[in-house]
């Protein structure tokens, strides 16, 4: 469902990172509004930051960052439910963990779980969003 106010800009900037594989710089862009946020505003961004951090840990090969990034969303899920400002957290979620678990990275994170030669980054999982969203995210 469409928020009533408009998003804050430095999230749409992030999604729009996120989009272009630049997780890390993402994570830049959304946590002024994390930090900024308060109640499931904050809670929201926090979840997708985790995701995006996770990806961002997969690519540096840490499979225990990565894969307890998205522990830490699937905590998350009952208190925010499954889409939060037109983000499907729980979609993406899931696809990153299937994604993951198609690589032998699945289960409680573990350190120094291996890492196998990964796919190219063009072919991971993105977010997934609501159409009004993704027109927005498309736009100018």
């Amino acid at each position: 469902m469409r928020p009533a106010h408009p998003l804050p800009s430095d999230f749409v900037a992030g999604l729009r990172l996120i989009r272009a594989g630049k997780d890390f710089e993402a994570h830049e862009a959304i946590e002024q509004v994390w930090k900024a946020s308060t109640g499931r505003a904050r809670l929201g961004c926090q979840a997708v930051l985790q995701l995006a951090v996770s990806r961002h840990q997969l690519a540096r090969r840490n499979a225990w960052g990565a894969l307890s990034n998205l522990a830490k969303v699937r905590a998350k899920l009952p208190r925010l439910g499954p889409d939060f400002w037109g983000v499907r957290l729980a979609a993406w979620l899931e696809s990153l963990e299937e994604f993951y678990a198609g690589l032998g990275l699945s289960g409680p994170p573990r350190r120094g779980l291996p890492v196998p030669e990964l796919p190219p980054r063009c072919s991971w999982p993105g977010p997934a969003f609501e159409e009004w969203l993704l027109a927005e995210l498309e736009g100018p």
